[in-house]
């Protein structure tokens, strides 16, 4: 009862920057892709990068756990659609 109402609600909306120093993106995704899965159903990740490179979108499809990929900057609408999004899953 409880314990199951409160793990439903245990939800996070991650923002990913692919560019960050000491650990970038990729390599907190490798960290990631770890843990196991009942943790990982808990985040809903989204990558919020300055970069445009095609190959980091195509890169990004490897994971399942991404739910999607965005260019900065970051906007209401943009926001509020991935919390929206982000509600559904």
């Amino acid at each position: 009862g409880e314990e199951s109402s409160r793990n439903k609600n245990d939800n996070y909306v991650l923002l990913l920057d692919l560019n960050m120093p000491v650990l970038d993106g990729w390599g907190f995704l490798a960290y990631f892709e770890k843990l196991d899965k009942p943790m990982q159903e808990k985040f809903s990740i989204y990558i919020l990068t300055s970069s445009v490179d095609e190959r980091d979108k195509e890169h990004a499809k490897q994971y399942a756990f991404i739910k999607g990929f965005h260019s900065k900057p970051l906007n209401h609408k943009m926001m509020f659609g991935i919390l929206e999004e982000s509600i559904t899953y």
